[in-house]
């Protein structure tokens, strides 16, 4: 029942932030490998990434909603200016782990698949994707 509530809760939060198309927030990248965020697999491919509302949403360039997680506040200490996108990689796993936007992003938390593959290879290796505004 609270899982269902969190899923109803997120999804209101992704239609709300759905209806500012234009927020400065949100990030465009051509990724080049399938990844996952939130539990679940996004294919490879053109998205925008919208870091909204306390919410990490990947769309489609047509703005359709196609995986979502919560994601944390994060600002960093340096003068960062880079758009970019941080994934977590073990072997041929990718996992969504930080989008920056003008020294301020969003970190999603270990999913329970990540954690497992954490638990059994140890450190992951991290990837930088290059995102534009």
């Amino acid at each position: 029942m609270k899982t269902h509530l969190l899923r109803i809760s997120v999804l209101a939060a992704a239609a709300a932030t759905g209806i500012y198309a234009q927020n400065s927030n949100a990030v465009t990248a051509n990724v080049p490998f399938d990844f996952m965020i939130g539990g679940r697999t996004v294919h490879a491919g053109q998205y925008v990434i919208d870091q909204g509302q306390g919410l990490v949403a990947v769309k489609s360039e047509s703005g359709r909603v196609i995986a979502y997680a919560i994601g944390g506040a994060l600002v960093s200490p340096l003068d960062v200016s880079q758009t970019k996108l941080v994934f977590h990689r073990y072997g041929d796993k990718y996992f969504l782990w930080q989008v920056w936007r003008d020294g301020a992003g969003r970190e999603i938390p270990k999913t329970k698949r990540e954690r497992e593959l954490s638990a059994s290879r140890h450190d992951p290796e991290t990837i930088f994707l290059l995102a534009s505004r």
